[in-house]
């Protein structure tokens, strides 16, 4: 009776074990050498190795950009000689779907504003600054794939407004040098999970066997 009542649990077990969640791992991506000038808010390219779904879950996606941006701008108005306040933002996107995020980095205050010929555009160039920031991307999905090999996955920007007048005739001349990483944490099941799976398998039969 205690072999019949067991064969019947088992069974109840193979489903909790389905529905019990796996381990979390994760694969991190270290992408070097990102050097850009980045001028007319142009949105910039990551390649990264996209998240094989044979693996595991995709539970979530983040991508951390280090390095150092140094904000600039032009402006073809006057009057000069000027001052002007340069604002910069970092912008992120997935290049298969899902919104942009941006955060701003912070301001520059009384930037001069230089001429290297009358008549010619202004300058304005803050100072090099470090930055190290985080983003999560929404849509797991941008990043799923069982194609193998580097991806266009993630587009990036550095984005410099300023405080002139005329700001119609201001162009963004923002450059970025540094790297980023690029996270993917998952699911997989847990050893035990596999185990009362086929322990459930055994007591299916093993209960068909004795109803026969």
């Amino acid at each position: 009776m205690r072999l019949k009542s067991l064969a019947l649990a088992l069974p109840l077990l193979l489903l909790l074990a389905v529905s019990a969640p796996g381990q979390a791992a994760v694969i991190v991506q270290n992408i070097p050498n990102l050097s850009q000038d980045l001028g007319d808010f142009t949105p910039f390219d990551i390649n990264a190795l996209p998240f094989n779904p044979a693996v595991g879950v995709l539970q979530s996606v983040s991508i951390e950009i280090i390095g150092k941006y140094t904000p600039q701008t032009a402006n073809d108005l006057g009057p000069f000689p000027a001052t002007t306040d340069l604002t910069t933002r970092l912008f992120v996107f997935a290049e298969n779907g899902g919104p942009t995020t941006s955060v701003i980095l912070g301001t520059q205050a009384g930037v001069p504003v230089v001429q290297s010929d009358p008549g010619s555009a202004g300058i304005a160039t803050g100072l090099s600054t470090p930055v190290d920031q985080l983003f999560n991307l929404v849509d797991l999905a941008a990043f799923e794939t069982g194609i193998p090999g580097l991806q266009l996955l993630v587009g990036y920007g550095f984005r410099t407004a300023n405080t002139l007048s005329g700001i119609g005739g201001a162009s963004d001349l923002t450059s970025f040098a540094g790297s980023a990483i690029l996270t993917y944490t998952y699911d997989v099941p847990e050893p035990a999970t596999m185990l009362i799976f086929a322990a459930g398998l055994l007591g299916i039969a093993w209960s068909r066997r004795r109803s026969a």
